[in-house]
């Protein structure tokens, strides 16, 4: 996720979380609403996040026995589903994503494809 530094410019920031729920939300095309909402579909996303300290786990080992309270946010901020397992009482983060691999939203209105297993 970008965040602003103290100096207001936009930096990538790793927070890891558990996907709760997916929450979706017709929006009526009402002067009620901001011109960028107004008969939209939004996507939101009920994460309790992972208290990580910031750690990557794509660099070092990143573990956690701690959550924090649950938070709202758009699903576009999500940019890469991630794994974990329980080991040692505390459980571990599996992240294998890149850089350059980020989560596509693709509209269910597209036709749907296979996906095969590699095994």
């Amino acid at each position: 996720m970008e965040v602003l530094d103290a100096t207001n410019n936009a930096v990538r920031e790793i927070f890891y979380g558990q996907l709760d729920l997916i929450l979706e939300f017709d929006i009526p095309d009402q002067q009620f609403w901001a011109p960028q909402f107004r008969g939209k579909t939004v996507l939101l996303a009920v994460i309790t996040p992972c208290v990580t300290l910031g750690r990557d786990a794509t660099k070092t080992l990143t573990t956690y026995s701690q959550t924090t309270t649950q938070i709202v946010t758009d699903l576009r901020t999500i940019s890469s589903v991630i794994g974990r397992v329980w080991t040692r009482n505390r459980w571990g983060i599996v992240d294998r994503s890149e850089e350059t691999s980020r989560t596509e939203f693709i509209p269910s209105n597209m036709e749907v494809f296979d996906l095969a297993v590699v095994m």
